[in-house]
């Protein structure tokens, strides 16, 4: 295993969910604190998903989705 040098820290890659949240709380010009209010989440946590530093629970998943096809009508 290699290291990295002392100090940095390994960038999380955002899951294709993760982008989708992010592409729909845009479109709907909502921001983080709005969304994490709306879903019953805290503001860290829905970064930290849409980052891809955490994984989303399905509570949250069926929250979110309630929230996309209103992203379809925003224009």
């Amino acid at each position: 295993m290699s290291k990295r040098p002392q100090g940095t820290t390994k960038r999380a890659t955002p899951t294709a969910s993760g982008k989708a949240v992010r592409a729909a709380r845009m479109k709907l010009m909502m921001s983080g604190a709005a969304l994490a209010r709306a879903i019953g989440a805290s503001q860290s946590h829905l970064s930290n998903f849409e980052v891809g530093h955490s994984r989303i629970s399905p509570e949250m998943a069926r929250e979110v989705g309630l929230l996309q096809p209103l992203a379809a009508l925003a224009l």
